[in-house]
C-alpha cells in the first residue's frame, strides 16, 4: 500500500519552495492546501491497490517490515484519476473527512494539537502529492468539549456528510483512541493502539526502565475521568506483574492546580518510578511540584503523551530529567530524518507558532493511513472498500515517521526509543544512533 498519491515525490528543495498553507479548519468543512489535483504522468510513483508492497523508510532498529507506507512501481498513466462520486463525501474533486475533538471544555485544546496533525498532513497531500487519487483532501472538525455524549451527538451529525472520520463510529475511523471502547470498535483503525487485553500496552517499555534505572516501587497519578482510571489501573497492573510495587495511587481532579500534595505523598512513599495518566498541564505542574518540594522519583517518566515543545514551555526548568518511551522520533532529530523533517516543516507551515506534541505526530500518522487506504481502495472508493484495505494494514510505519503498528490487530509497536530532558531540551536516550529498539 502506498504513501504516495498520484504525482511523483518531489525533492526537499521543491518541498521547501511548495505552496504556503492556511490551515482554518473549524466545525465548517475548510478544503486543506488548495493546489491543483493531478495525475500520474508516465513513470510516475502509483499507489498499489493491494498490501504488501516494498516500504519506504522503514521502523529502525529491526522492527517488522512496514505495509503501509510503501510505493509500488507505477502503473499506466491515468489510473489514479477520480472516477466520480462513489460515496458520502466523495465527489469528482474533494473527499470529506471529519474529526470530532476536545477544543474547550474542563481542558481547552486538550485535543488541537491532534487537529493541527490532521490539517498539516491534508495540507502536505494535496500541495505535495496531488491530493487523493486525484482528489483534494477536505477536513471538517466539531468539538466535543471533553464530553462523551457531545462527542457522540457530533459523531452522528457529521456522518452524513462525510465518507470518513479521523475518530468516530460507523464510518472508517482513523484515528488515535484512547478509550478501550472505541479502540475496540471494529472500524477503528489507530495510530496508537490500545491494548484490549487489560494492559498498557506498554510493557516493552516498563521492561526497559526496570532492568535499566532499577525502580523497586512505583506511583500512579491520573485525573478523574473514566477513560484516564482505566489507563492508570492498566498501568499499576503492568508494573506489578514486572515486580514493583506500586506504592501511591492517586486520582486528582481534571481541573487540579496545585500538585505539591500529590508530590509530597510521593516522596514520602519513597516512590522510584512515577507514571500518569494527565494531560500536559497537570503533568508540567506535577513536574514543578516535585521540584518545589525538592524529590524526583529515579525514574520520572510521566507518560508518553508528555512529549513535546508545550512541557518544556510549561514546566520550565522542572522539566529536566524526565525520561520517556516513546514510539515516534523527536523533532530535534529532524535533520538527519527526511519523514520527520517533512512533518515539522508541514506542521510549522499550516499551524504557525503552535507546539508539536506526542498528538501532532498521531494526528499526522493518522491522515496518513487514511489516506493511504483511500488511496489504495482505488478510483471509486466507499466506505466499505477502504474498510476492507484498512483491515489488511497488520504492519504500518508513515514511512518510518513511526514504529512498526499493527492498526488491523490493535496492536501497538512493541518498539520505541528512550527520551530524557537535559539543559531544557529533548534528547535521545537509548539506542543511541538512530531509529527505535525493538525486542
Amino acid at each position: 500500500m502506498a504513501a504516495s498519491a498520484c504525482g511523483a515525490r518531489i525533492d526537499k528543495e521543491q518541498l521547501a519552495a511548495g505552496a504556503g498553507a492556511t490551515g482554518g479548519a473549524t466545525a465548517t468543512t475548510v478544503p486543506a492546501g488548495g493546489a491543483t489535483a493531478t495525475t500520474a504522468a508516465p513513470g510516475a510513483v502509483q499507489p498499489g491497490a493491494a498490501a504488501g508492497g516494498p516500504a519506504a523508510g522503514g521502523g529502525g532498529g529491526g522492527g517488522a517490515p512496514a505495509q503501509g507506507g510503501g510505493e509500488q512501481a507505477a502503473g499506466p498513466a491515468g489510473a489514479c484519476a477520480p472516477e466520480g462520486a462513489s460515496d458520502v463525501g466523495v465527489t469528482p474533486e474533494e473527499i470529506v473527512l471529519g474529526e470530532v475533538a476536545t477544543l474547550s471544555g474542563p481542558v481547552p485544546g486538550l485535543a488541537q494539537t491532534a487537529v493541527n496533525g490532521v490539517r498539516a498532513y491534508a495540507e502536505y497531500r494535496n500541495a505535495v502529492l496531488g491530493g487523493i487519487c486525484g482528489r483534494q483532501m477536505s477536513v471538517q472538525v466539531a468539538d466535543d468539549r471533553l464530553d462523551s455524549g457531545q462527542n457522540g451527538s457530533e459523531t452522528e451529525r457529521l456522518k452524513p456528510q462525510l465518507f470518513g472520520l479521523v475518530g468516530g463510529w460507523g464510518v472508517p475511523d482513523v484515528g488515535i483512541a484512547i478509550s478501550d471502547a472505541r479502540g475496540a470498535l471494529p472500524n477503528n483503525f489507530s495510530s496508537n493502539p490500545i491494548a484490549l487485553d487489560g494492559s498498557s500496552g506498554a510493557t516493552p517499555i516498563l521492561r526497559y526502565m526496570r532492568d535499566t534505572y532499577h525502580p523497586a516501587s512505583a506511583a500512579v497519578v491520573w485525573g478523574a475521568q473514566a477513560t484516564a482510571r482505566a489507563r492508570a489501573q492498566a498501568f499499576v497492573r503492568d508494573l506489578q506483574a514486572l515486580g514493583m510495587n506500586v506504592v501511591v495511587q492517586r486520582e486528582v481532579a481534571i481541573t487540579e492546580t496545585n500538585y505539591v500534595s500529590v508530590a509530597q505523598e510521593i516522596e514520602n512513599a519513597g516512590a522510584e518510578f512515577l507514571i500518569t495518566a494527565l494531560e500536559i498541564t497537570g503533568i508540567s505542574r506535577l513536574a514543578q511540584a516535585f521540584q518545589q518540594v525538592g524529590y524526583l522519583p529515579r525514574v520520572p517518566y510521566y507518560g508518553a503523551q508528555t512529549y513535546g515543545e508545550k512541557f518544556l514551555e510549561l514546566a520550565g526548568s522542572a522539566a529536566n530529567g524526565a525520561i520517556l518511551g516513546i514510539t515516534h522520533p523527536i523533532i530535534e532529530e529532524a535533520g538527519s530524518n527526511p519523514q520527520t523533517a517533512t512533518f515539522v516543516e508541514w506542521y510549522r507551515r499550516v499551524n504557525p507558532g503552535a507546539e508539536i506534541d506526542f498528538f501532532a505526530f498521531q494526528g499526522w500518522v493518522a491522515a496518513d493511513m487514511f489516506a493511504d487506504a483511500i488511496e489504495a481502495a482505488g478510483p471509486s472508493p466507499t466506505r466499505d472498500s477502504v474498510l476492507g484495505v484498512l483491515r489488511t494494514y497488520t504492519s504500518f510505519d508513515a514511512d518510518g515517521l513511526v514504529a512498526p503498528i499493527n492498526p488491523a490487530g490493535k496492536v501497538g509497536s512493541p518498539c520505541f526509543m528512550i527520551v530524557t530532558v537535559q539543559n531544557d531540551q529533548w534528547q535521545r536516550v537509548h539506542p543511541q544512533g538512530g531509529g527505535f529498539a525493538c525486542p
